[in-house]
C-alpha cells in the first residue's frame, strides 16, 4: 500500500513546486508592470488599466435604440465667388427631427450649432480641394446622422483680393451668427466658437467688464474654427469680447470682431427678460463704460516646442507693457499643461514682482506616461482684477526605448505590452489553479476510505 502512494505523493509535491513557480512568476511580471508603469506616472496605470478593459469589453456587443433619430443629410457643394471671394456654398434638405448641425471639413471641425439647413465656407484657398461632412443632431443627440462626404474645388479665381473675415457662431450652446444685441447666460464660464478665413490663426481675446479684464489666446484651426472657454467664472456683469485673428505667417493680416455679453444669476433672468423692450436711448445709458485702471500684457516664448516625457519646458514671460502703477507691486503666474481635451495635466504657481525690461522665467518637468501628441502651455497672470492669459503649442513626443529596424518601440509602447503579458499569465494561473483543484478532488474521492457505518448506509449489511 505504501509503495503505490508513493508515486503520488511524488506528482503531487511537483504540482506544488510548480503551483509555486507559476505564482511567483506571476507575482514578478505584475510587479514589474507595476513599478515600470508607476514610473513612468501613476495615472498611466489607470489609463493603461482602462484600454485594456476597454478593449476587452470592446467584443460585447450593445445595442441601443434612439428614438427619433434625424435624417441622414444629403449634402450638395457648389464652389462660387462671394463677394469677390472664394466660397463653397454646401446645401441639404430641411428635416424636421433636426435640431442643429455640425460641419466638417477635411475631417476638422469647421462649424457647429447651424441651425439653417445650409453653409457658405468663405474660409477657403483658391484652386483649393476640400471635403465636407455634415452631421444633424437630434433631440437624443447625433444618432446616425453622419452625411456621405462630399468633395468640391475652390474657385481657381475670383476678381477681388481676399479680406479677412472674423464670425461668432455660439455663445453658452446658443447660436449667435449674425447677431447683434448682446446675450445673457446664467453659464459663469460659458462656450464661444467662432470662424476666420484665416488658417491657423492667432486669436487674441480681450473680455472687459466695468470690474475686470481678461486677455488670452487660444489658436484656429486649418479651416480658421476657434473656441474660448473661460476656466474660472466670471462676475455677475456684462462684458465686451473683443477677438483679434492674426496671420501667423504675415502678421500684417488681421481682423477684429467683438461681441456683447452678460452674466446674470438665476434669480435675475426674469428681470433679464424685460431687456429687449428697452429703446436703444435707455441701452445706451444702461452700459457701464469701462473704467481705465492699471494694465499690462506679456508674450509667453518656450525654449523648445517639441519635448519627450520627463523634460523639462522652459517658459519665458517678456513683458509687452507696464502701466507704471504696477511696478513694484506683487503679481501671481500660474503656469499649467493643458491636453487636447482641456485637462489639465500639470499646474503650478510663482509670485512675483512688477519691474520693468524684466523678464520671468519658469521650468517644469512634463510628466511621464503622457501620450505623444499637442498639449497648450498656458500662463495666467493675475493682479488686482485683471488677468491675462496667453497660450503656445508644445509637442510631446514617444519615449524611445528599442528600435528594430525602422519600427521604434516607445517605453510606454513596452509597459504596456507587459501588462498585456501580465494579465495573461494571471488568466493562466487562474485556469491552471481551477484544473488543479479539480484533480485534488478527485485524489480525495479515489482515496476515500469506506468504514462499516459506511456499507451499512449503502444496503450491503
Amino acid at each position: 500500500m505504501e509503495a503505490k502512494l508513493i508515486p503520488r505523493q511524488q506528482k503531487r509535491r511537483r504540482a506544488r513546486k510548480l503551483a509555486r513557480f507559476y505564482g511567483i512568476l506571476t507575482v514578478f511580471v505584475f510587479s514589474v508592470y507595476f513599478l515600470a508603469g508607476f514610473f513612468l506616472h501613476p495615472l498611466f496605470l489607470v489609463s493603461d488599466i482602462r484600454e485594456k478593459i476597454r478593449a476587452v469589453a470592446d467584443t460585447v456587443n450593445v445595442l441601443a435604440r434612439v428614438l427619433n433619430p434625424p435624417v441622414k443629410p444629403v449634402v450638395t457643394a457648389t464652389s462660387a465667388c462671394v463677394g469677390g471671394n472664394p466660397a463653397v456654398i454646401l446645401d441639404w434638405a430641411d428635416d424636421g427631427n433636426s435640431v442643429s448641425y455640425d460641419i466638417a471639413r477635411d475631417s476638422f471641425p469647421l462649424s457647429t450649432g447651424v441651425v439653417t439647413s445650409g453653409y457658405t465656407d468663405t474660409a477657403v484657398t483658391l484652386g483649393q480641394t476640400y471635403s465636407y461632412v455634415v452631421t444633424a443632431l437630434g433631440p437624443m443627440g447625433p444618432g446616425f446622422s453622419d452625411a456621405d462626404p462630399v468633395s468640391v474645388n475652390a474657385p481657381g479665381e475670383c476678381t477681388a483680393v481676399i479680406v479677412p473675415s472674423i464670425l461668432f457662431q455660439t455663445f453658452a450652446g446658443k447660436n449667435i451668427s449674425g447677431t447683434t444685441e448682446r446675450h445673457f447666460t446664467t453659464d459663469r464660464n460659458p462656450r464661444v466658437t467662432g470662424v476666420t478665413n484665416i488658417a491657423n490663426a492667432r486669436v487674441e481675446l480681450l473680455i472687459e467688464s466695468a470690474s475686470e479684464v481678461i486677455r488670452t489666446t487660444v489658436f484656429a484651426n486649418i479651416n480658421g474654427y476657434f473656441e474660448w472657454r473661460y476656466e474660472g467664472k466670471l462676475d455677475f456683469a456684462t462684458y465686451t469680447l473683443t477677438a483679434t485673428a492674426i496671420d501667423q505667417g504675415n502678421p500684417a493680416i488681421s481682423v477684429s470682431g467683438t461681441l456683447k455679453i452678460g452674466i446674470e444669476s438665476a434669480a435675475s433672468q426674469d428681470v433679464s427678460k424685460q431687456k429687449a423692450t428697452l429703446t436703444a436711448e435707455n441701452v445706451s445709458e444702461a452700459e457701464k463704460v469701462i473704467q481705465t485702471r492699471p494694465d499690462f500684457d506679456f508674450s509667453l516664448q518656450l525654449a523648445e516646442r517639441e519635448l519627450y516625457a520627463g523634460d523639462t519646458v522652459h517658459a519665458t514671460i517678456i513683458w509687452q507693457h507696464l502701466s507704471d502703477e504696477l511696478i513694484g507691486t506683487e503679481g501671481e503666474a500660474f503656469f499649467q499643461l493643458i491636453d487636447g481635451d482641456g485637462k489639465i495635466t500639470s499646474q503650478f504657481s510663482q509670485a512675483f514682482i512688477f519691474a520693468r525690461d524684466t523678464s520671468l522665467e519658469q521650468g517644469f518637468i512634463v510628466p511621464y506616461g503622457m501620450p505623444d501628441k499637442d498639449y497648450r502651455v498656458r500662463v495666467e497672470v493675475r493682479v488686482l482684477s485683471y488677468r491675462v492669459f496667453h497660450e503656445e503649442i508644445l509637442r510631446i513626443l514617444p519615449l524611445p526605448l528599442l528600435q528594430l529596424g525602422s519600427t521604434t518601440m516607445t517605453y510606454e509602447q513596452a509597459v504596456s505590452h507587459i501588462g498585456w503579458i501580465s494579465f495573461l499569465i494571471l488568466f493562466l494561473f487562474l485556469w491552471w489553479l481551477l484544473l488543479f483543484l479539480r484533480e485534488y478532488f478527485l485524489y480525495l474521492q479515489s482515496t476515500h476510505s469506506l468504514t462499516g457505518k459506511d456499507l451499512h448506509v449503502a444496503g450491503y449489511f
